[in-house]
């Protein structure tokens, strides 16, 4: 199943969870992630921002407010009691975060907002630029994940359907057009052996006639 991970500020005991992001929780699926869940861990870290070009222009005080903080990226298979209290020894960081801890997840989806403000108020081309292949990467994520949920139920769906060879046999025996020994030979010989094996099962048994 793999290890799922959050990131954790262990100081203000707050979140990201990479699903509000679009992205796998597993490590190296938000971890190669183009956009989004370390998208805002940057906007989090960030110290200094607003006072060059790139920045983003914007007071929200969530910018830059994990700056400086000790952040862990924390696997719910990770070593029990570690970056915790001593009465919290038999529990792992991820767990007490995502019961104890606060889930900003959601105010850092909030630069898709801060990007279009800034665009819309410079009415500079890069800026639009930069909202649109921001929105362009969310709106190619979510196509992703619902061709991802298509291919896993056409899949699910063929292996819940009998196949031919399955078909093929009850309807024989059904109708009463096969003899004992033949049933058992197809009975034997599956849809998942190989066509040798089938062929030598076809063959009619050797006698030997004494005389």
């Amino acid at each position: 199943m793999g290890q799922y991970y959050k990131i954790v500020n262990v100081k203000k005991r707050q979140y990201l969870n990479p699903h509000m992001f679009n992205d796998g929780m597993k490590l190296m699926e938000f971890g190669m992630s183009a956009s989004g869940t370390l998208t805002a861990l940057a906007v989090l870290l960030a110290d200094g921002n607003g006072r060059g070009g790139g920045d983003l222009n914007s007071d929200n005080p969530i910018i830059g407010s994990w700056a400086g903080d000790p952040i862990v990226v924390a696997g719910d298979y990770a070593d029990q009691g570690k970056f915790l209290p001593a009465d919290k020894s038999e529990e792992t960081l991820y767990s007490v975060c995502e019961d104890e801890g606060e889930d900003i997840s959601a105010k850092g989806s909030t630069a898709i907002d801060e990007i279009l403000f800034v665009a819309k108020e410079s009415e500079h081309p890069r800026a639009f630029e930069v909202a649109s292949n921001f929105i362009k990467n969310m709106s190619e994520l979510n196509k992703d994940l619902l061709q991802l949920s298509k291919t896993k139920k056409e899949i699910e769906k063929d292996l819940n359907t009998p196949n031919v060879h399955q078909i093929s046999v009850r309807s024989l025996r059904h109708q009463g057009q096969l003899d004992e020994s033949t049933d058992r030979a197809l009975s034997r010989v599956g849809p998942g052996k190989s066509r040798r094996r089938r062929f030598r099962m076809g063959k009619p048994d050797r006698k030997v006639i004494a005389y």
